[in-house]
């Protein structure tokens, strides 16, 4: 790749490869074609890939075995501030002859802290709230800081034996234990910008202020809006994609709609049983913006009987209870286990939750141009304003111009950054859990 041009959007400065077995770490730069970084809000850690078209027996020479360190380097300009960021080669994706002199090979990449965590074990107690333990593993075994964004976790003197995890298993297992006081989940996830573990919960992440709210995305030609009126300039989206959504039949399924949950406390010899009801026990809990709608709704009946009063599945789960009880000043709870059994209520609203949240995504592709800021990450994790202009726009006064199924307010769950020759792209998949009464509210 050209260093120098960043009429692409970006710079590469560089790319090594550097294992034990090499004196010198060996600089790929100028054979690379394409990386591309793929990031994800339920995991902690990034991956890609890199292609390069190798003529000069890279491939060979290296003997790449799988365990090689990369070192990729780039920035937005000249001026900005760079992004530095160490892989290690997972595997060879694949490499074949280009013509007699050239050969294509593609490397799997993945973060320096997954690979090391994949070489660690951990079996050990612990004991704090989910969010410190969480810290305490990261800052241990991977030297990662925590940051923690949003509200306070709910539960929290609990102790725990991780049961032959590697770190990040270990993290995540701690991750589905962690609820806010009203049963919101929380996602533990890194960025390609930072070096850093990030907690936030749901409400937190979906009641950002999108930050281009002033520049949103929009598909669609911009002449069907009143820019003057409005005060926006728009940044165009290069493509979209819908695909399996509204998938109400999966959520029905797996009792996340209306279900019967029993939680048999074994110490006590008791059973708690509670009906579960998608509309009482998460978004009843959560109000949202007067300007918002929950995308759900409550009208659906089969057998004249309304889908979430139907209690579709009944569920079964067995506690342990007071293992931790060591005396009256130092009780820990352990992993399943809740005081009060009514808080067992938030473990079913936190997993409807998270399969909600995914339940309508949108794909869009974007220019890539900004979003590589050493200090900051605009991907995953934030909030972005999306605009669809609508097959037939109403252009009477008072009309509605946008498609208002599509348009709204969505938090970036994954993206796929794709750096190559000619140009710096960004696919992101979004996610919103509520949208807008009138697109009003969306133009201001």
């Amino acid at each position: 790749m050209d260093q120098a041009n960043n009429t692409k959007g970006f710079i590469l400065n560089a790319v090594t490869i550097n294992s034990e077995r090499n004196i010198v770490p060996v600089d790929i730069t100028g054979i690379v074609s394409d990386i591309q970084f793929f990031e994800h809000l339920d995991k902690p850690y990034v991956t890609g890939n890199i292609v390069i078209s190798d003529s000069v027996r890279l491939y060979d020479r290296l003997d790449i075995q799988g365990a090689e360190e990369v070192i990729i380097e780039m920035q937005m300009n000249l001026d900005g501030p760079k992004v530095r960021r160490k892989f290690y080669i997972t595997k060879i994706k694949v490499a074949q002859k280009t013509n007699e002199t050239t050969e294509m090979v593609a490397l799997n990449i993945a973060d320096d802290w997954l690979f090391r965590s994949t070489t660690k074990n951990v079996n050990k107690a612990f004991s704090g709230s989910p969010d410190s333990i969480i810290a305490q593993i990261a800052e241990e075994y991977l030297g990662l800081e925590v940051v923690r964004e949003g509200n306070f976790v709910f539960q929290n003197e609990m102790k725990v034996i991780v049961p032959n995890l590697t770190p990040l298993q270990a993290i995540m297992w701690i991750r589905q234990r962690a609820t806010t006081d009203d049963g919101m989940p929380f996602y533990v996830y890194n960025d390609f910008i930072t070096n850093r573990l990030n907690i936030s919960d749901v409400v937190t992440l979906t009641s950002q202020v999108p930050y281009n709210r002033r520049k949103p995305f929009l598909y669609g030609v911009t002449d069907a809006l009143v820019v003057d009126e409005t005060q926006h300039a728009y940044l165009p989206i290069k493509a979209y994609k819908v695909k399996d959504v509204q998938n109400m039949l999966s959520l029905v399924d797996k009792g996340l709609i209306s279900s019967t949950h029993s939680f048999f406390h074994t110490s006590h010899n008791k059973i708690r049983n509670h009906s579960f009801n998608i509309q009482k026990d998460v978004f009843d809990r959560v109000e949202l913006d007067r300007s918002k709608s929950y995308k759900f709704s409550q009208e659906f009946k089969i057998d004249d009987e309304n889908i979430t009063n139907l209690g579709s599945r009944k569920i079964s789960r067995i506690s342990s209870s007071g293992p931790f009880e060591i005396g009256a000043t130092a009780n820990y709870k352990s992993y399943s286990e809740e005081t009060d059994p009514s808080d067992h209520i938030r473990k079913i609203t936190a997993r409807a939750m998270r399969h909600f949240l995914v339940k309508d995504p949108i794909s869009i592709r974007v220019d890539g141009k900004a979003f590589i800021r050493g200090d900051y990450n605009m991907t995953i994790g934030n909030c972005v304003r999306l605009l669809f202009l609508a097959n037939r726009p109403n252009t009477t006064s008072g009309g509605t111009k946008l498609d208002m199924s599509k348009s709204g307010d969505y938090v970036v769950y994954s993206s796929k950054h794709t750096f190559s020759l000619t140009r710096y792209d960004v696919e992101l998949e979004c996610v919103k859990i509520a949208s807008y009464n009138d697109e009003g509210s969306m133009l201001t």
